[in-house]
C-alpha cells in the first residue's frame, strides 16, 4: 500500500509540474472584424485576434534543456523562466466553418508574408486589415486559421506591427554576460552613411573595437583606422568625415564588446507553445478562453506550418532541436512547408542574430547557420565524425512532420543546398582541400 501511494503522490508532482510549465496566458489586445466583414464563401466572414502571449520554461525538462543559457536566465518563484511574444490570428468568425487547421505563418524579420504569397495580396502588410489585404481570398476560402508569431529577441526594423518577443536576458552571479560580437554591414545604395547595429557596445570609443573591410568575402580584410569612423551612439556608427558614404558592395565587419545577450532559443519554444496552447488546451491559466476553440473544446484537428528564406531556415532549426514536441509530449505541427531555406538560423546560440542569412557568394559567410547537419535523414560527416540529420531527434521520438522541402536554383549557387539532398562525402574532401 506504501508503494501505491508514493507511486500516486510521484504522479500528482509529475501532472503538476506539466501543467505549470507551458504557456500561461494569453492576452487579447484587439478582436475585430477582417476585411469589412467580407464573406469567404462557404466559410463566412473572419475577423483578427491581436494580442501578446506568457509562457512559462521549465529547466528540468529534457526538451528545453538544449535551449543555450535558459539556466542562466531568471527564474519566477516557481522556478520557471519567463517570456512573452506578439501574436496575430485571422480566423472564421464561426470555427466550426472552418477546414480545421491552422497555417502557421512563420513571421519573417517579424512580417507576415503569407497572404502576398498565398492571396496575391499586396505585399509587407504587417496589419491586414481591408479587402484589398485579403487579396484574392485563397486561404480564407479554403477555411484556413492563419497564425503568426513573433520569435525574433534582436535585429528587428522598427515599426508598429512587427512581431517581437521578450526573451530573457542570460547572466551570471557575477554580474552581466559580456563576449565579442561582430556584424556585417553592407549596403545597396550610394546614400547610406550610418548603420545601426544588432546589439549594444560596452564602450561608444572607436579605438576599443575594430571595423574591418574587404571587397568580396574571400578577400583579405583591411582595418578601418580608428579616426575614420565612430559610434553615434552605443548602437550606431557612421564613417568619418560625417556624411561619408559606406561603398557600395563592399564588407564592413564592426568587432565590439556587447553584454546581456538575449536567450534567443526560447523563440523556438514560444511558437511550440502557443501552437500547442491553440491545439490541446481550452483556455489559460487565468481563464481565458482559447479562441480557436468550440464549447470549450479545441477546434483544431491540424497545424501546418509554413517558413520561406530566413522562416524556412527556422523550422529546419525547429524539427532538429526537437521543439515539434510539447512539454506534454505531444506533436506540434503535423506538415511543414519549407521553401528555399537550404541551412537553419542563427537562433540558439549566445548572442545570436536571427535576421541574418548566409550567402555562401558574397556575405554572412562566418555566421553559424551554415553547418552539419543540412539533410533532412541522418548522415555521417567524414569531417567530424558525427552522425546527425534534421530528423533525428523526432524519429526517436515519433513525431516527426509530413515535410515538403522547395528551393530555387539561388539555392543551390548560394546557400549549398546540394548537401540536403546528397551525401557528405564531397563536402568533406572540399572542406579538407
Amino acid at each position: 500500500m506504501t508503494k501505491i501511494f508514493g507511486l500516486v503522490t510521484i504522479m500528482i508532482v509529475g501532472l503538476v509540474g506539466l501543467v505549470d510549465a507551458r504557456m500561461s496566458r494569453l492576452e487579447i489586445i484587439r478582436r475585430e472584424p477582417f476585411a469589412g466583414g467580407q464573406t469567404f464563401g462557404e466559410i463566412g466572414p473572419y475577423e483578427k485576434i491581436v494580442g501578446r502571449f506568457h509562457g512559462e520554461l521549465d529547466l528540468e525538462n529534457p526538451l528545453n534543456r538544449v535551449i543555450v543559457d535558459l539556466e542562466k536566465a531568471l527564474r519566477n518563484s516557481r522556478g520557471r523562466v519567463e517570456y512573452s511574444a506578439d501574436f496575430y490570428i485571422l480566423k472564421p468568425v464561426d470555427v466550426a466553418k472552418g477546414n480545421g487547421a491552422v497555417f502557421y505563418d512563420v513571421s519573417n524579420r517579424g512580417g507576415k508574408p503569407a497572404l502576398g504569397l498565398f492571396n496575391n495580396a499586396p505585399p509587407g502588410v504587417n496589419d491586414p486589415t481591408t479587402q484589398e489585404h485579403a487579396g484574392n481570398g485563397f486561404l480564407m476560402r479554403h477555411g484556413f486559421t492563419i497564425v503568426w508569431s513573433g520569435w525574433i529577441p534582436t535585429g528587428l526594423p522598427a515599426g508598429e506591427s512587427i512581431l517581437r518577443i521578450v526573451a530573457p536576458v542570460a547572466t551570471l552571479a557575477s554580474g552581466p554576460i559580456e563576449g565579442l560580437v561582430w556584424d556585417e554591414v553592407l549596403v545597396n545604395t550610394k546614400t547610406v552613411t550610418e548603420a545601426r547595429l544588432t546589439f549594444q557596445t560596452k564602450s561608444p570609443d572607436s579605438s576599443k573595437a575594430t571595423l574591418l573591410i574587404r571587397e568580396r568575402i574571400a578577400a583579405p580584410p583591411t582595418t578601418v583606422p580608428a579616426s575614420e569612423w565612430e559610434f553615434i551612439n552605443d548602437q550606431t556608427i557612421r564613417l568619418l568625415p560625417v556624411g561619408t558614404p559606406f561603398r557600395l558592395g563592399a564588407i564592413y565587419q564592426v568587432i565590439y564588446r556587447a553584454a546581456n545577450p538575449p536567450v534567443a532559443g526560447v523563440g523556438f519554444a514560444a511558437t511550440r507553445d502557443l501552437i500547442s496552447f491553440l491545439r490541446y488546451q481550452t483556455a489559460d491559466d487565468r481563464g481565458t478562453e482559447n479562441p480557436l476553440s468550440i464549447g470549450g473544446t479545441p477546434a483544431l484537428r491540424r497545424i501546418l506550418a509554413f517558413g520561406q528564406s530566413q522562416s524556412g531556415r527556422y523550422l529546419r532549426g525547429f524539427v532538429y532541436h526537437g521543439f515539434n514536441e510539447d512539454e506534454r509530449n505531444r506533436m506540434v505541427f503535423d506538415g511543414i512547408h519549407s521553401n528555399i531555406a537550404a541551412a537553419r538560423v542563427f537562433l540558439n546560440y549566445r548572442f545570436a542574430q536571427p535576421v541574418r542569412g548566409n550567402q555562401l557568394a558574397h556575405e554572412n559567410m562566418f555566421y553559424p547557420d551554415v553547418d552539419f547537419p543540412f539533410a533532412y535523414e541522418s548522415q555521417a560527416d567524414p569531417v567530424t565524425g558525427r552522425t546527425d540529420g534534421i530528423f533525428s531527434r523526432c524519429a526517436m521520438r515519433g513525431n516527426c512532420p509530413k515535410l515538403i522541402h522547395t528551393v530555387s536554383s539561388n539555392e543551390y549557387w548560394q546557400s549549398g543546398q546540394s548537401l540536403v539532398t546528397t551525401d557528405n562525402h564531397l563536402a568533406g574532401f572540399s572542406e579538407r582541400h
